[in-house]
């Protein structure tokens, strides 16, 4: 009789399906899960986060911008499908379709934290941002250049009149390795919100439970797949800010770290840079540019005269191009001395837009700045280059080759001779988009 009731017992359980729940609890779902409840590393204190999103629930408009380097940006995926899209389009979804949000990418490929402070306020403050989450782990150095500059963005964006809620979001490489050490240190000082991807990631790479291929398109920047992990990551968090008790707003602490030279960069660009001379220099609308509209660019053999401007300020920066395979120079004089000299050559193998700080003082008085491109001697014969390798005879004096005695208007000019001088190797004409710069009295505050 036991014999017969249990074979009935098998035959009910193998075909009733009172199995399902367990099939439905599949193991990716569980590794899945697991990479996104342990990216949180710190919660932080949710006071502002939440008060945003509540905003925008009632329907008031807010702006979400994404602050980072070519992870931001989206390298080598759809631009439709990277982190910060697919986490925006998700929150709009967590709100409701009468939430009032607003999108911003800052994404600049093989950028840093250095150059995020000089954008920020014309990118970020200008458009009254209300939650901004910054990407830098990967792009950033581990020199105390860079911990100042994360710390001096994350002051500056807390002190913002806006009041905007500040998110981390820390990367890695394949290898677990970035500017975590530091920045998650910076993160739980400023009681912010970490999400970190090596703790997310790593254990399942470690544990093989995870092919690095899957995550890595290479050996730094995420596939669709690691997109939409991060995407995830950023809606785990802000789902908990929401749901959490609302804390008291916090003050912004002192100084982790001594003073520095990046907080409260203020930008002036190339077309609003009041100039005592433009020398031979003119300024150009940039048609295709994502963030800087206008350039000021140095036009060869028209004497080369330098660009000179005065300003009141205790910190001064150059924001121009960088390139992988090419390069100009130029040297920079303060009040009438040669102090440095900027190479618009990138050193990390990336066209990319840089920041150079080119003055630095306790005392904030007028400086002169004057901005002369270097030595011109290699870039003066471009005839003659170009007749080397025709293998062609010296050009007479009014041959066509010999540019510089053509007697045509200099604006024809000055286009032909930037089409010769594609013919020297690495020179380009040097430019820069603008100029940042700080005051320590607005550094204080």
């Amino acid at each position: 009789m036991f014999k017969k009731f249990f074979l009935l017992l098998i035959f009910v359980l193998l075909f009733t399906g009172c199995n399902a729940p367990i099939i439905k609890k599949s193991p990716e779902l569980t590794v899945y899960e697991n990479m996104v409840n342990r990216s949180l590393l710190f919660e932080g204190n949710t006071y502002r986060t939440k008060e945003k999103l509540q905003k925008a629930k009632k329907g008031e408009k807010v702006v979400v911008a994404y602050l980072g380097g070519s992870i931001t940006e989206g390298f080598g995926i759809d631009e439709s499908k990277n982190y910060a899209q697919l986490s925006f389009r998700k929150l709009i979804n967590f709100l409701g379709e009468n939430a009032n949000l607003e999108y911003i990418n800052l994404g600049v490929d093989g950028t840093n934290s250095i150059f995020g402070n000089t954008i920020a306020d014309k990118e970020i403050f200008s458009k009254k941002a209300d939650i901004i989450l910054i990407e830098y782990a990967v792009d950033d150095k581990p020199e105390q250049k860079y911990r100042e500059a994360f710390e001096s963005l994350i002051r500056t964006c807390l002190k913002n009149e806006n009041n905007p809620a500040v998110i981390l979001i820390i990367t890695c490489n394949d290898k677990g390795v970035s500017r975590q050490d530091f920045m998650i240190q910076l993160g739980k000082y400023y009681n912010l919100p970490v999400i970190a991807v090596a703790n997310a990631v790593e254990p399942e790479i470690s544990a093989s439970r995870m092919k690095p291929e899957e995550y890595f398109l290479d050996n730094i920047h995420p596939t669709e797949y690691g997109h939409r992990l991060m995407s995830d990551f950023i809606m785990n968090y802000l789902k908990k800010a929401y749901k959490s008790k609302l804390n008291k707003d916090f003050e912004v602490p002192q100084r982790m770290f001594p003073k520095s030279v990046f907080e409260n960069v203020k930008f002036l660009s190339a077309k609003t840079l009041s100039a005592d001379n433009d020398g031979s220099f003119i300024r150009k609308d940039l048609k295709d540019g994502k963030i800087f509209k206008n350039s000021i660019e140095y036009l060869s053999n028209t004497g080369n005269l330098p660009f000179e401007f005065t300003i009141n300020a205790n910190n001064i920066f150059i924001v121009a191009p960088t390139y992988k395979s090419e390069t100009s120079n130029a040297d920079i004089y303060i009040n009438g001395e040669k102090t440095s000299t900027i190479s618009l050559k990138n050193e990390n193998g990336t066209d990319a837009p840089n920041s150079f700080l080119i003055y630095s003082s306790d005392k904030q008085v007028p400086v002169k700045v004057s901005i002369k491109v270097l030595d011109e001697s290699n870039k003066t014969n471009y005839a003659e280059l170009e007749n080397k390798e025709e293998n062609s005879a010296p050009s007479e004096k009014n041959d066509d080759n010999n540019i510089s005695e053509i007697n045509v208007p200099l604006e024809e000019k000055v286009i032909q001779i930037k089409k010769k001088t594609k013919v020297a190797e690495n020179t380009i004409p040097f430019s820069f988009y603008g100029i940042g710069y700080t005051k320590n009295s607005e550094a204080k505050k």
